[in-house]
């Protein structure tokens, strides 16, 4: 299995999900943040699981979870959480022609 990394944007998207989620209930906020992070190992385990969106930058991949985006790219030994964001966002403006 490759190693899982996180880029600072989805640390921070997380931690933002998480925030928001805890204003209506701080115990769920933690579960579905577990969640995501579940859904995230799947990428270390299959590195070509998900959808290829070479719009927004070469090798990056999308897999979705509930109403969530888990942005991520692959090397040879490790995968990289590039974003998680909700899927009401504006990719085209967060990612711009991507290329």
């Amino acid at each position: 299995m490759k190693q899982l990394q996180f880029s600072a944007y989805a640390q921070d998207d997380l931690l933002k999900i998480a925030r928001y989620i805890a204003l209506d209930s701080p115990v769920r906020a933690r579960s579905f943040v577990a969640e995501l992070r579940k859904q995230c190992e799947l990428t270390a385990q299959f590195s070509n699981i998900g959808v290829a969106k070479p719009e927004y930058a070469d090798g990056l991949r999308m897999l979705a979870y509930q109403r969530y985006l888990i942005f991520f790219s692959a090397t040879d030994d490790a995968v990289n959480i590039e974003r998680v964001l909700h899927s009401a966002r504006d990719l085209q403006q967060l990612f711009g022609s991507g290329k």
